[in-house]
């Protein structure tokens, strides 16, 4: 799936696919699903936010088609340069929906949506 997510005032192209889990592993060494998994929606932090962040960057650099292999930490660090902390919370549903196809509930969207807005 690929989609144009809106963060503040930039959009940007993501795009998931079947590999977006192996490369998420490769860059990060960490298990997207796994992690998405085990998010307590009842607790949105600065943890869970961050592993979205890492998404996007990942779903980002596959749409711009870079060669993920030679992608860094300072990719990553300059990527988040880019946007206000504020912007990146309020994306982090585009950003889940795009990883996971638009397969979330619509109810589910609204509860992390009011969850995001009252930790600002």
């Amino acid at each position: 799936m690929q989609k144009t997510v809106k963060i503040g005032e930039k959009e940007v192209q993501m795009r998931s696919s079947a590999a977006t889990a192996i490369r998420y592993r490769n860059i990060f060494h960490g298990d997207i699903m796994k992690e998405l998994m085990e998010i307590n929606t009842e607790k949105i932090d600065m943890a869970v936010i961050e592993k979205i962040q890492k998404l996007g960057f990942v779903m980002a650099k596959t749409a711009a088609g870079a060669k993920m292999a030679a992608l860094t930490e300072d990719d990553y660090f300059e990527w988040l340069d880019q946007f206000d902390n504020m912007e990146l919370m309020k994306a982090a549903k585009d950003i889940v929906m795009v990883y996971l196809g638009g397969k979330v509930s619509e109810s589910e969207l609204k509860k992390t949506e009011t969850e995001t807005a009252t930790e600002g």
